[in-house]
This record gives C-alpha cells, structure tokens and sequence, in this order.
C-alpha cells in the first residue's frame, strides 16, 4: 500500500469511488468524493448540487443507461452538509448517518446510520461501503463495510483528529483492475490538503485519475466541498464532471 493517497490514485489502474477528508493549510474542513465507472450504467453519471446547495447528489446523464445496471447502486446522495457536519458516502447509507440524530457522538452517530448495511450486493465483487462523517470540533470519522474472507461483514470505523494540511483517503477498491475486484485494504491512508482553492484540489485529483498508457478512462466525476468550520454555515462546492 502506498504511503500517500496522491500516489494511490496516480498509480492505481482502478479505484471505483473514493473520498478524501480533512483540513487544508489554510484551515478549511475539506471533502473530496470520486467516482470512476467501467461499466456504461457506472459511466453514465455526474455529480449534481441541490437547488438548496446543502447536498450533492449522484444523477443520470442517460436514465435508460443506468437502468442496464443497478440503479439502486448507481444513484444516491453524495455528500450531506449542514452547519453541525459533513457527510459523505457512496450510497444510500448516505441517507442512514443523515437521519441518525439522536447521538453527540460522531462515531456512534456514523456507527448507528450505517448498521443497517452490508457490502453491496454486486456479486462478484461484492463492493465495500465507504462512509464519512466530519464533525467541526470533534474531528472526522471514516468507515468502511466490506466483505470479509469467509463471507462475514467487517465494520471498521476510525478517528482522527484535525491536522492542518493534512488529510486521509479511502476507496472501495485496492486499485487493480481484474475480477472480481480486490476490495480496499488497511488504514486511510495520509495525503496532503495544501492547495490554494477547492477548484485546485479537484481538478488535481481529477486529473491524477487520467489514463494512463492508452488505456481506457474511467473517470466519472470528482466533487469538493470546503466548510470553514464554525456554525455561521459558509460553505463553498466544486464539482468537476466528465459527462
């Protein structure tokens, strides 16, 4: 495994969705979520702002497309922002933390919304659910559900406290393009939040995914959201599509 989640993506041939959280150098709390698709369904997507700009959703460019896949997987809530937190997933569990508000606690809180959920049931690959929730005093807290070896469900869910310019990814997938698909593996991994917009960090990570070799694009979409961490609620998006 890489010791930098820069050279994770730059290197990987495939990573399926991704997220990165955080705070940058000059102190916002940071959150990046990727999609990358082989399929035409996985393709045929791009990441919208809610008229009310308090979600990022998942849509279709092409409905007809996305109904040759599972629709079910394929469009969902992104990422959910309030003045409290910022949540982000890669797929319905979205929906599970959003409305899990009966506790202060940021780890029962991504805990309880996401116990209701398993991998995803995309035999063969049996696809991890990766899940983030950002809490402005009390730090970040990832979690990834994925498959285990004899077909048990493994939850791991982890604290980390703000560090300026510094953040951690995750993706559901461990980079290799095969199948089925070898699922992500070990901690978050570290990467550096230094940059100088939210466009920047986007279009960075956007094109750290670009093909390399002749090889086939798989990128869909890459979205950002910048929160300056206190409850007068600014919040600033970018979102960086391929369709």
């Amino acid at each position: 495994m890489q010791d930098d989640f820069t050279d994770f993506l730059r290197n990987a041939e495939y990573v399926g969705r991704f997220l990165i959280v955080g705070k940058s150098n000059n102190g916002f709390i940071t959150a990046i979520y990727g999609i990358t698709g082989r399929s035409p369904s996985s393709q045929a997507r791009r990441l919208e702002l809610s008229d009310d700009k308090k979600s990022i959703f998942v849509n279709p460019t092409d409905p007809e497309i996305i109904k040759t896949g599972n629709p079910d997987l394929l469009i969902y809530p992104a990422i959910a922002l309030s003045n409290e937190h910022v949540i982000v997933s890669n797929g319905e569990q979205t929906k599970g933390i959003v409305n899990c508000t009966d506790y202060v606690g940021i780890v029962a809180r991504l805990m309880r919304g996401t116990q209701n959920y398993e991998f995803e049931p995309d035999e063969p690959n049996y696809t991890p659910r990766i899940s983030v929730c950002i809490d402005p005093y009390r730090g970040i807290v990832i979690g990834i559900i994925k498959r285990g070896i004899d077909r048990s469900v493994i939850r791991d869910y982890q604290h980390r406290s703000f560090r300026s310019g510094i953040g951690w990814g995750i993706a559901t997938y461990a980079g290799e393009n095969k199948n089925p698909l070898p699922s992500f593996e070990g901690n978050p991994i570290q990467i550096s939040l230094d940059f100088e917009s939210l466009e920047e960090a986007v279009e960075t990570v956007y094109n750290l995914l670009a093909p390399k070799n002749g090889k086939d694009d798989f990128r869909v979409s890459v979205a950002g959201v910048i929160h300056d961490g206190h409850l007068n609620n600014f919040f600033d998006t970018y979102i960086k599509n391929r369709f």
